[in-house]
């Protein structure tokens, strides 16, 4: 039986339908684990009801899918869970979309109806000519297993309508990939997907999207559309604070968010909203100061964008006034923030083993490239703001060592000259940074020398298992259209890992040229 659930919508918060969350309980089960008590170890203990108007907070999601996938230690539970979502948990817009016409109309129908769901995300349907791409566009943060969940049941459904053997023809997840690989998402899409992507995208082949589905009623389609549609009435009606802060987050990158504006764009006065708004207990300024907080800690925590870039973003002028917005909500700078959770994150699965090493080689619990290279970031901007020579040299080091990951990210591209070249630019600086030797160890007994020696070797090690994890996954998870490409990226990380380690023995190679 599912735990209890009942959570009134706060009005400042993006909401989701309470009716899914009835899988995670199963999921729970599942695996073996009492689902009540994990909801209360997540803060989560009243009634829930399979009704589209009983909603939980998206936070509130995030934070019970993460303790699930600490608590049942599986980094994949968003994947679990998706089988256990029914059509009837998603309501009369479940019903529509089994009437729909062909693929292409279910998608265009889940895009339409997608805020009954949650107005946490807009879905955007691209037609190409030989394809189909569903985008999903986060207003918030987005907890990545609950995106696992909802791909892997929209893809059911389509199997159900269509054929049991259907398959994307790519999926790329903003996200990272776990750290046991991608095979569980492999099995489960038929596709190996692509992770931290600028956004998170399926795309279908353009034919099997307008053949004609044999369950296909316009009728019950009409009808359930219609449901759906006064159920999402009701839900704007009643959540003038939650339409407001939609408008707040799609103008803000704009500059013009004024509330004014804002007032126009849901059909309202300024007075009228202001009147609105003061039922809610809030204000537009309010609104958008929240908007702007958490907004901001998402954006840090995605580490592919810039500070520059979120200031922007969330339409500062300049980066001091949005420097002093931070300090004001968090008491310290955007970008200590980020080095402060660089340096708290890690995965509480990292240490299972799934597998994926050779036994001879234990598991490291190491960030992926795309936190290396904001490590890179966030280390060079400290060693240009340190006021001291000794600090100036530790985090130089530092970002040294975390270049690395760039040469990773070119090397899974494919891109093995440029890797190279880059590597011996690295070679070269990580000469310099060394060369400026302290002997005087720093707090923690460490000298900046045998840091960044540290750091390179654990980079080593990280390269080394990267290679081994792509052969593992080229030789039991995808089609041997797609063995090629992995094997090659697996032998790129490989050169890598040599050069890298030649840099350590001081016996830097050419270009090409293999250990002797």
């Amino acid at each position: 039986m599912p735990p209890n659930l009942r959570q009134t919508p706060e009005p400042s918060r993006f909401t989701l339908m309470a009716g899914p969350v009835t899988a995670i309980a199963k999921a729970l089960e599942y695996e073996g684990l009492d689902s009540r008590e994990v909801f209360r170890g997540a803060g989560i203990r009243q009634s829930i009801r399979n009704d589209p108007t009983d909603r939980l907070s998206v936070s509130a999601a995030a934070t019970l899918l993460k303790h699930c996938v600490k608590v049942a230690q599986d980094p994949y539970f968003g994947l679990t869970v998706a089988k256990f979502i029914r059509i009837s948990n998603i309501h009369a817009l479940g019903y529509a979309l089994l009437a729909s016409k062909t693929l292409l109309d279910f998608c265009l129908r889940l895009a339409r109806h997608f805020a009954l769901v949650t107005q946490s995300v807009k879905l955007h349907v691209e037609q190409q000519p030989h394809e189909v791409t569903v985008r999903f566009h986060p207003l918030t943060v987005i907890a990545g297993e609950a995106v696992d969940a909802w791909l892997a049941f929209m893809l059911h459904l389509m199997r159900q309508l269509y054929r049991p053997d259907f398959s994307p023809s790519r999926i790329e997840f903003r996200h990272p990939c776990p750290p046991a690989g991608p095979g569980p998402y492999a099995l489960c899409f038929g596709v190996l997907p692509s992770f931290e992507r600028p956004e998170t995208m399926i795309s279908f082949p353009g034919a099997a999207m307008n053949e004609p589905l044999s369950g296909a009623s316009p009728e019950l389609a009409q009808y359930n559309d219609t449901i759906a549609k006064n159920y999402l009435a009701r839900l704007n009606r009643a959540d003038v604070a939650g339409r407001v802060r939609v408008n707040i987050i799609e103008r803000l990158s704009s500059g013009d968010c004024s509330r004014r504006k804002v007032a126009c764009d849901v059909g309202m006065s300024e007075e009228t909203l202001h009147h609105k708004l003061a039922e809610c207990n809030t204000s537009f300024h309010e609104l958008l100061n929240e908007t702007r907080k958490e907004l901001a800690l998402g954006y840090l925590a995605d580490r592919a964008i810039s500070v520059t870039e979120i200031t922007f973003l969330l339409g500062f002028a300049d980066h001091s006034n949005f420097t002093r917005a931070f300090k004001r909500w968090t008491g310290i700078s955007p970008t200590l923030y980020r080095l402060r959770l660089l340096q708290e994150q890690s995965d509480p699965t990292s240490g299972g083993d799934r597998g994926s090493a050779p036994a001879d080689i234990e598991a490291p619990v190491l960030p992926s490239p795309a936190e290396l290279r904001e490590r890179s970031r966030v280390y060079l901007e400290a060693a240009r703001d340190a006021t001291d020579s000794e600090t100036k040299r530790r985090f130089a080091a530092a970002f040294v060592a975390a270049q690395v990951a760039e040469a990773i990210e070119h090397d899974e591209q494919g891109a093995n000259a440029h890797t190279i070249r880059l590597a011996r630019v690295i070679a070269d600086a990580l000469a310099a940074a060394l060369g400026a030797r302290s002997n005087a160890p720093h707090d923690d007994g460490i000298t900046a020398e045998e840091r960044a020696k540290s750091d390179l070797r654990a980079r080593i090690k990280w390269l080394r298992m990267r290679a081994h994890e792509l052969r593992a996954t080229a030789d039991n998870f995808v089609a041997p259209s797609a063995q090629e490409p992995l094997r090659r990226a697996a032998a790129n990380y490989e050169e890598m890992a040599e050069h890298a380690e030649a840099l350590l023995t001081g016996k830097p190679r050419a270009p090409g040229e293999k250990a002797g």
